[in-house]
């Protein structure tokens, strides 16, 4: 998976053509849609965000890979951070701007097949002054984890079983946030799932927390 990890950091490094199967799948966030085909992939995604921010670059905080249904997959929590010197989507030109994404890459034979792709416009938005949510209760910011420790670019591999297990993890903490039952936090098994230390990086209008009662209060309700 280490051979992943290194495919899809020099690709947000660097994004080029070279990187993705011709027959790419995407699957983008509204405003935009699912396209297919690498020029349409570039022309929807990269071209726009490199005319509006002069890179398509992003800077990863986050990285985990392994497989999934069969397949190779690489998640990535991102950040574009730069002047926004075009509007992008709706949202006016200015400085020092910051785009979040999470990003799913999925790998076949070196090349990446298919992207799901999400990012936080209304994050973006707040920005330029334009707020498209309510105030909310969340940390407008946390502090980013992102090194070269958080990315695991070195790690020769953690054993299987272990692997194993976080990716179970996560699965069954999903399954947990679909277990609501009326309006009863409690019946959605969070605790079992999370340290109380935890950090949550929620998107704009919901916003981070620091702490289990944090996400309870700001994310999770």
């Amino acid at each position: 998976m280490s051979t992943n990890r290194r495919i899809v950091l020099d690709l947000l490094t660097a994004p080029t053509k070279a990187h993705f199967t011709p027959d790419v799948r995407a699957f983008l966030p509204a405003p935009l849609a699912r396209c297919e085909g690498v020029d349409a992939l570039f022309e929807a995604l990269y071209l726009p965000l490199q005319a509006s921010f002069g890179t398509a670059a992003m800077q990863p905080q986050l990285m985990a890979a392994d497989q999934y249904a069969g397949a190779d997959w690489v998640a990535v929590m991102a950040s574009l951070i730069a002047d926004q010197s075009a509007p992008f989507l709706g949202v006016p030109p200015g400085r020092d701007r910051q785009l979040r994404f999470g990003l799913f890459f999925k790998v076949e034979g070196g090349l990446v097949s298919e992207i799901q792709v999400l990012f936080d416009l209304v994050g973006l938005a707040s920005q330029a002054g334009i707020e498209l949510l309510p105030p909310f209760e969340g940390r407008k910011s946390m502090p980013l984890p992102g090194d070269d420790a958080a990315l695991h670019l070195n790690a020769k591999g953690a054993p299987e079983t272990e692997s194993a297990h976080s990716r179970d993890l996560v699965c069954a903490l999903i399954g947990g946030l679909n277990q609501l039952k009326g309006s009863a936090l409690q019946s959605m098994p969070q605790r079992d799932f999370w340290t109380d230390d935890m950090g949550w990086y929620g998107p704009w209008g919901i916003g981070g927390a620091e702490g289990f009662e944090e996400y309870q209060r700001f994310a999770q309700g």
